[in-house]
Order: C-alpha cells, then sequence, then structure tokens
C-alpha cells in the first residue's frame, strides 16, 4: 500500500531549484497545501516504519513535511512541527550518515489528533507552524496556511506537480463501518421487523453450491431500502481543476444523512450496503470502475465466489421496466432455490428489481474483467496531460475487499 517512495526517483529534477550549500527548507505539501482527514484515517493502519530513500525520509503516506538541500554528512537536522487543532506536536530527526542529494523530503509521521478529525466537517483554514535545527541551533522558523478539508472529503486521485499520478481510492474503504448505531440500533431491527428473513446468520446456513439464505438476506436489505423509499441522489465530484498539484475528492454523505434523507450516490449508497452486509457477517466489496462504484458480495466467504449488485437502481421498482424484461428477469435461476425464495417473498417487484439490480452490476463487472485491480493503488509518471487520463481510465477499476482492511487493521469512521 506504501507507493509514494517509488516515485520520489524523479525529485532531483529539483535540485537546480534548490542548489545551496548552506540549508534551505521550505514547507512542502503533495496536495497543494491540503490536508484530507479521510486520507490520513485511511492511512493509519500503514507500518510507522520510516521509509529511507535517496530523496526521501520519513513517512510516505505523509501529506505534508519540508523540502530540503544543503544538508552535508554528519548533520542532524530536526524537524518540529507544531500543535494545532488537529494534529500535536510531531518532531522528526534526520541525520544522514553519507553524502545526501541536493534535495531531499523530509515528512515526520503526523501525530493527528483522531478524535478531531473524526469530527472536521467543514473545509477551514489551518497553521502549519514549522521549526529546523540544525546541529542543535535554530535555523529557522516558517508558517503556511494549509486547507483542512472535511472528513466527508474523500481524495481518490492525486496530480503532482513532479509528474506523478497516484490513486487513492482505497481511501473509500474508511467510510465502510459496520458497527455505526444506525445499522445496529436502527436498520437491522427494521429489517428483521419486516419479515423477508427470520434471523442473520451470515453464511452459516449455507452448504456447497446452495447459497440460498445468503441471497435472501442480502435481498433483506434490498428490499428495506426499497420498501422505505431509499433513491439515487447524485453528488457531484470536488477538484481543483488548475495546474497540478490537484486532488480529484469526492464527498460522502455520513450514514445519518442518508438515513434521514433516504437519499444516496453509488459511492454512499454501496458504502452503506457494505457495511450493512459486513455486520450480517456477508464478506462485501466496494466495487469501482470509471465515474462508478457499486456493490460486491460473496456468496461463500472466498473471494472467488462473487455477486455484483448495481447500488443506484435502489427505490426504483419492476413496474418501470418492460414486460418482456421482467419475464426475463423471471426467468433468472440465481440459487437453485429462486422458486422457493418467490415463494416465500411478499413484495414480487423489489425481488424482481433485485435480480435487475444483480444482472447489471455483473454486467458492469463483465464490461471491465480484464482490468480490475484488487485492493491497491498505482502510481505512474505522466509526461502530458493525456497520460494523466490514460493513467485514471485504466486505474479506475478496482475491488476493494472490506475483510483484507478489517485484517490489516483499517478502523472504520463513525459518521
Amino acid at each position: 500500500m506504501k507507493t509514494k517512495h517509488f516515485f520520489l526517483i524523479g525529485f532531483f529534477l529539483l535540485s537546480s531549484i534548490l542548489f545551496s550549500k548552506d540549508l534551505e527548507w521550505n514547507i512542502y505539501s503533495y496536495y497543494a497545501k491540503q490536508v484530507f482527514p479521510s486520507l490520513a484515517w485511511s492511512q493509519s493502519y500503514m507500518s510507522p516504519d520510516l521509509i529511507d530513500e535517496p530523496y526521501f525520509y520519513g513517512d510516505d503516506a505523509g501529506q505534508f513535511g519540508i523540502i530540503a538541500s544543503g544538508i552535508n554528512p554528519g548533520d542532524e537536522i530536526k524537524i518540529i512541527i507544531e500543535e494545532n487543532e488537529i494534529m500535536e506536536r510531531t518532531t522528526l530527526v534526520y541525520k544522514p550518515d553519507k553524502a545526501t542529494n541536493e534535495v531531499i523530503f523530509l515528512f515526520p509521521q503526523i501525530l493527528y489528533k483522531w478524535n478531531a478529525l473524526q469530527n472536521w466537517r467543514q473545509p477551514k483554514p489551518l497553521n502549519i507552524k514549522v521549526s529546523v535545527y540544525l546541529n542543535g541551533k535554530l535555523d529557522t522558523t516558517k508558517t503556511d496556511i494549509f486547507l483542512a478539508q472535511s472528513i466527508n472529503d474523500c481524495p481518490f486521485y492525486l496530480i503532482s506537480n513532479f509528474n506523478f499520478v497516484s490513486d487513492l481510492k482505497a481511501a473509500f474503504v474508511s467510510y465502510v463501518n459496520e458497527n455505526h448505531p444506525i445499522i445496529t440500533k436502527a436498520i437491522l431491527p427494521e429489517i428483521l421487523k419486516e419479515g423477508v428473513i427470520k434471523q442473520i446468520d451470515g453464511y452459516r446456513s449455507t452448504s456447497k453450491n446452495n447459497y440460498k439464505s445468503v441471497y435472501q438476506q442480502v435481498y433483506a436489505v434490498w428490499h428495506y431500502f426499497n420498501k422505505n423509499n431509499f433513491y439515487y441522489s447524485s453528488l457531484s465530484n470536488t477538484y481543483q481543476n488548475e495546474s497540478a498539484p490537484y486532488v480529484v475528492s469526492q464527498y460522502v454523505r455520513t450514514f445519518s444523512d442518508i438515513y434521514k434523507t433516504k437519499q444516496a450516490n453509488c459511492v454512499d449508497g454501496t458504502i452503506l450496503m457494505a457495511s450493512i452486509l459486513t455486520r450480517m457477517g456477508i464478506s462485501s466489496y466496494l466495487v469501482t470502475a470509471p465515474g462508478h462504484c457499486f456493490l460486491a458480495f460473496s456468496v461463500d466467504g472466498t473471494d472467488e465466489n462473487l455477486e455484483f449488485i448495481e447500488t443506484t437502481l435502489l427505490g426504483n421498482k419492476s413496474e418501470a421496466l418492460s414486460e418482456d424484461l421482467v419475464t426475463k428477469i423471471r426467468s433468472v435461476n440465481l440459487t437453485g432455490y429462486d422458486a422457493e425464495i418467490r415463494s416465500e417473498i411478499t413484495d414480487q417487484s423489489t425481488f424482481d428489481m433485485f435480480v435487475f439490480a444483480l444482472a447489471y452490476g455483473k454486467n458492469n463487472y463483465e464490461e471491465g474483467k480484464n482490468y480490475f485491480k484488487w485492493n491497491q493503488g498505482e502510481v505512474e509518471f505522466y509526461e502530458n496531460e493525456k497520460e494523466i487520463y490514460t493513467f485514471i481510465k485504466n486505474n479506475s477499476y478496482g475491488i476493494f475487499s472490506i475483510d483484507y482492511y478489517r485484517e490489516a487493521g483499517l478502523l472504520p469512521l463513525n459518521l
């Protein structure tokens, strides 16, 4: 997951700009003087080991630090970033033991105030104050004003002014929260009250080639959303459409917002459904494609046997479909037990749309089948704007396993 140091080999290009025999440094941000709380949260589970590369030392998941030149072997550089609203006082000490390149990036591992990050709901200016000491003596102190973005803003691409583009989509997994009280105290009790299923048991009622109970549990969630008139409502991406660096990000609604307004876009709906299914003990996945996000779930608990579902169809009724299409939907055999499932349901329309959403999701997956990448973000150099768009298009296809990130130690945001 750590990727930043792979593209730092290109930073030597700055040496002609910062060339100096004496220590020179400036505050530097990869993210155009922005801090993204959601990104900090999503990368918090990474190993705290400091990266020591020719042009970089420190936290390769860091969003800001300093860029320096004029450091000699034997020098001790101490960086202190002062406490502010979202971070504790943070220190990094760097001691090169050999000849140092003219330019190096020094990024302390920021000691974030996690509760403050989680409650940072509006973009606000943030004062960044940095002091640098050379061999125990204060060199100088500098300040800069950053923009701390809302915890709801999730960056998914970074286009750097150092000619690389970075895929950050894994940050969306931070918003999956199977323990959210709206799920445990409201949604799941309401689902059980509907009577579509008698119990929630994950995979315990499955057997080889009999996944009826899994489909019934997922359908119960689908039925709940449709019966309660949740519907698709889009929110635009937000980004700086200027010269690099700039960040492409997506606003993600809180669960309470979705629950109250009964509105969700493809990202919101997918994250909420993934959270509910994870709580039910069903392995779920965020699936991304160009300009889109939808859901996958495992019918047997493995990554090899997935179903895909188009979450933007939430709230739609099968009455909007043609009679021929409804006839085809009713001929689909999901489990070998479809007739039995249909005999037990009370709302034919929502089940028809559920089957249609599965077929739609499967088609979405098949269209990009050869391009999907699992649980990873890519970084690539570019020479022109065309290569940026090519990279983004090629890397838009991703499958992110919630179980994978939970096992890796990523904790959910409580929004």
